[in-house]
Parts: C-alpha cells; sequence; structure tokens
C-alpha cells in the first residue's frame, strides 16, 4: 500500500513538472504562446483541480520570475516597472486563471467557458484603466504604431503608383492608432475564449487520440436555443454603434457578439459536418468544398459573405432541424 502510495506520487510530480517545463517553454514562442494551454489542459483532464492549481501557480511563479528578469534593466521615464510587469503578465495570467475556473465548475464544456470568459472581462477592466492611465505608457505605444506604419509607407511612397497611393491613405498613423485600439478593445475576450477553446480542443484531441477515446466531433455540437437572445440583445447594440459612436460602452457587446457569433459557427461547421457524413456525394466533395471555403476568405467582400454565412446557417437551425432530416 505504502509502496502505491509512493509511486503515486512520484508519478504526479513528474507528470506535474514536464507539463510546467513544456508549458514553459511553448510559452517562449510568443508568436504562438498560446499552445502553452495544450498540456495543462491536458494534465487538467487527468488530475483532480487541486493538484493542477498547485501547477498553474508554479507556473506563474515562474513566469513572474522570468518577468521580472527582462523587466529588470528597463527604465523608461514615466512608466513604473511595476505597470511593465502587469502588462507583461496580465493576459497569461487571465488564461491561467481561466484553466482553473474551467477545472472548477461543473456542467457542460461551453457553460465553463463563457462562464470564465465573462469573468475574465470584468476582472480585466480595471486593469486595463490602470494600465490606460499612464499617459507615458499609452505614449509609447501609439510612438510604436506610428513607427510600424512608416516602415509599412515607405516602400508604398516610392511607388507612386494609384494603388499605393489609396493603400498609404489607409495606413495613415492616426487611423492605425485608433484602428489598433478599436480591434483591440471590440474582441480581446473573443480572442481570450478562443484560446481557452483551441487549447482545450486541441487537449481532447490528442487524448482521445492516444487513449482511445471518442474524439470531440463537431458534428454533434449545439448550441443551447435560448442562446439566442444574448445574440438578439448585443445585435442591434453593435449595428448602432457601426451608424452612432457610442464610445466605450459598445466594445462589451462587440466582445459578446463575437463569442456568440463563434458559438454559432461552430454549429454551422457542426451542420456541414454531419450533412457530409450522412451524404456519399458530399463526402466525396469535402476536399473540394473546403478549398472553395479556403479561397472565399481571401476574397474582398465575398470573405464577409462567407464569414456570415456559417454562424448564420447555425442561428437557422433554430427553425430548420438540418440533421433530423
Amino acid at each position: 500500500m505504502v509502496q502505491e502510495k509512493y509511486s503515486a506520487v512520484r508519478s504526479d510530480i513528474v507528470k506535474g513538472a514536464i507539463t510546467l517545463v513544456v508549458s514553459f517553454v511553448l510559452f517562449q514562442f510568443r508568436a504562438v504562446f498560446f499552445l502553452f494551454l495544450i498540456p495543462l489542459f491536458l494534465y487538467g483532464m487527468r488530475r483532480s483541480w487541486e493538484k493542477t492549481a498547485l501547477v498553474l501557480l508554479v507556473l506563474w511563479t515562474a513566469l513572474f520570475v522570468q518577468t521580472m528578469v527582462l523587466t529588470a534593466g528597463i527604465d523608461v521615464p514615466g512608466i513604473d516597472r511595476k505597470l511593465l510587469v502587469l502588462v507583461d503578465l496580465s493576459y497569461p495570467s487571465f488564461l491561467l486563471a481561466g484553466i482553473l475556473g474551467f477545472f472548477l465548475l461543473k456542467g457542460r464544456a461551453l457553460k465553463r467557458f463563457l462562464i470564465v470568459s465573462v469573468a475574465a472581462g470584468c476582472v480585466s477592466v480595471p486593469v486595463i484603466l490602470a494600465v490606460a492611465a499612464n499617459q507615458s505608457f499609452t505614449g509609447l505605444l501609439r510612438e510604436q504604431i506610428i513607427a510600424i506604419t512608416e516602415l509599412l509607407r515607405q516602400p508604398l511612397s516610392d511607388s507612386g503608383s494609384f494603388e499605393s497611393s489609396l493603400l498609404m491613405a489607409q495606413l495613415d498613423p492616426q487611423t492605425m492608432v485608433e484602428t489598433t485600439k478599436d480591434l483591440f478593445f471590440r474582441f480581446s475576450l473573443a480572442a481570450y475564449c478562443g484560446s481557452l477553446v483551441f487549447g482545450y480542443a486541441v487537449a481532447r484531441g490528442i487524448r482521445a487520440r492516444f487513449l482511445g477515446e471518442s474524439p470531440v466531433d463537431v458534428a454533434a455540437f449545439r448550441v443551447p436555443d435560448r442562446c439566442i437572445w444574448g445574440l438578439l440583445v448585443v445585435l442591434p447594440i453593435v449595428a448602432l454603434d457601426l451608424f452612432v459612436d457610442i464610445g466605450f460602452w459598445a466594445y462589451p457587446f462587440w466582445n459578446a457578439a463575437t463569442v456568440l457569433l463563434l458559438i454559432y459557427a461552430f454549429q454551422g461547421f457542426g451542420i456541414i459536418r454531419y450533412r457530409m457524413l450522412r451524404s456519399p456525394r458530399l463526402r466525396r466533395a469535402r476536399f473540394f468544398l473546403t478549398v472553395l471555403f479556403l479561397m472565399l476568405l481571401f476574397l474582398p467582400g465575398a470573405n464577409i459573405v462567407a464569414l456570415l454565412a456559417i454562424p448564420l446557417l447555425g442561428v437557422s437551425e433554430l427553425w430548420v432541424r438540418y440533421r433530423e432530416v
């Protein structure tokens, strides 16, 4: 009995250490840092939430130490080092808290992801206000965006063509600053929720492949009917903001609308996959249809239609039961 208990403890320590190392290394690839969520989800699926919480705490401590080391030599007038640590560590902290919240909560995965995303959105407000209150930091961000915009404008100014002049007008530095700010505030929560869902989905796929479990099949994914009320509430506000600028108050509605549309897009893809599996003709044309959809995403005008058609297909299942035909 003692030997078995010792072996179980040693196994927990080894697997926890491997999870920590892999996640920490993946986080260093900042372009795809969200991949560090995958081993954490894998660990949490096999262990209790208490053990998962311990691994998350140790990883957060390692990230905190790394951030303190990286910011030690930075001296920017008007910007406190604490603010730099807060900015660098806030997003991964929210992601780690989201994982812990996911395993603490019970019920359907979709419900848990929505709860942790709403909680993250509420908690992030004081963090954003603290960062925005520092004029030196926001000024530094503005200067960086302007500098990047000028680098993009330089080759166009040398060209002198009509197309280049049109693109130059779109790449106005002040316009790019405002566009960057709007994109961040309108879609940051959706990106947060999407990162968590991506990590969970990949972890479930890996677990299913190696343990012989049933993988997650998007063809069986359904959105509860009551979610349509949320969409009906937020979409009119989003539409209003397109014509009348309602300022900061529009951002929560943009994020909520994006999250709900992504959820219905999953349902739309589920309908398509279901019909493909049921129809031999569609199954044989699957590759062609996939290529066609990807091509539409890169065609101006057509990409908007393609991106909206999938969520609308998911919404339409409220009235048309595609998977019961």
